[in-house]
């Protein structure tokens, strides 16, 4: 199933793209939705931004994934898959494929945040619609605390 959600910010394609690809996912996924829990830590070795890295994703509560960064294309998108969900996730995710995309808006830029979800057998299919709502809802918090983040670095330069 594919989900997504997108956002426009009063800042620049590059901005936001340098911004988001290395920030530390605690600082964004702050909230529960749901099944989907807010992200307490990350397990990694140097900065998040090249093809081929791997992490641990440690969420509030039980659980975790293994994330892979897959693709960067800098300033126009990066990709990701999450594989190994431990916890909530795990009764309905086998595996999700992530993009983020990065369009000029304007005199800003349009975020666009999307999962193809590989659910982990058929119960799980036919529960994705309704986790398809929760995503949404953690995907605008995340967007709307991006929003935050990046306009607080506006306004330090």
């Amino acid at each position: 199933m594919h989900m997504s959600k997108s956002r426009t910010f009063p800042v620049t394609v590059e901005e936001a793209f340098d911004r988001l690809l290395p920030m530390p996912l605690e600082a964004l996924f702050t909230r529960w939705c749901g099944p989907i829990p807010p992200v307490r830590s990350t397990e990694q070795n140097g900065i998040w931004g090249t093809a081929g890295q791997q992490r641990v994703v440690r969420f509030v509560g039980p659980g975790s994934v293994r994330e892979t960064l897959v693709r960067v294309d800098p300033p126009h998108e990066f990709s990701y898959e999450l594989s190994e969900p431990t916890g909530p996730l795990a009764l309905i995710v086998a595996r999700v494929q992530g993009r983020w995309v990065f369009e000029p808006a304007g005199t800003g830029v349009r975020i666009t945040w999307s999962w193809d979800v590989e659910p982990c057998n058929r119960a799980a299919h036919q529960a994705l619609p309704a986790f398809a709502r929760f995503w949404r809802a953690y995907a605008r918090g995340a967007l709307d605390g991006l929003e935050g983040i990046l306009l607080s670095s506006q306004e330090s330069m």
